[in-house]
């Protein structure tokens, strides 16, 4: 009977780590907003090239994995009206580095009034660029009016809130929320 209900187990993990599902934008959904807000923890949103102007509201679900056909051929533009992709506060700390968006230019994003929207605009980074903290500190930078505010960074408020940190080995090397707890 143990034997059993160890395979019964065993079976039930693997067919639910295989339920996981891709969602094809814009084969199965029209856009990227419509394809995360169908998808569930561990689905695959697959993003054909081309340029998709939207404002990307996070949807409540950890685990999602929003890829693009590349940075070169897949943007996602802002229209300068609002941040191209937001994480609300409502979320409440959920999402975590199992969550991931890769394969993408991001561009024309137009951060909104307030904490904590300032901090989201979006200007066409490559993925080196979004891993190295003097894109988000260094005002040279095209599209940074002001410096984020980094841990230990002499170049913003003196450390006065210490919102972002970055570090190569959490995250995959990208900013990140001072207070969530990542692992390696």
């Amino acid at each position: 009977m143990r034997r059993f209900i160890l395979l019964f187990t065993l079976i039930l993990t693997v067919a639910s780590t295989s339920l996981s599902t891709t969602i094809h934008v814009p084969g199965d959904q029209p856009t990227i907003q419509t394809g995360l807000n169908t998808a569930v923890e561990d689905d695959r949103v697959l993003v054909a090239a081309g340029t998709y102007y939207e404002n990307i509201v996070w949807p409540a679900v950890n685990g999602i994995k929003l890829i693009g056909s590349g940075q070169e051929d897949c943007v996602i533009d802002g229209d300068s009206l609002a941040s191209v992709i937001r994480f609300e506060e409502e979320l409440g700390g959920i999402i975590d580095t199992t969550t991931v968006v890769a394969g993408f230019t991001i561009q024309n994003g137009n951060a909104q009034d307030g904490y904590p929207q300032w901090s989201g605009g979006g200007t066409g980074k490559t993925t080196a660029e979004m891993q190295d903290v003097t894109t988000y500190n260094d005002l040279a930078t095209e599209g940074l009016d002001e410096p984020w505010d980094f841990v230990g960074d002499p170049y913003d408020d003196s450390g006065e809130e210490d919102i972002w940190d970055i570090d190569s080995e959490l995250n995959g090397g990208y900013p990140f929320l001072n207070w969530q707890e990542l692992s390696e």
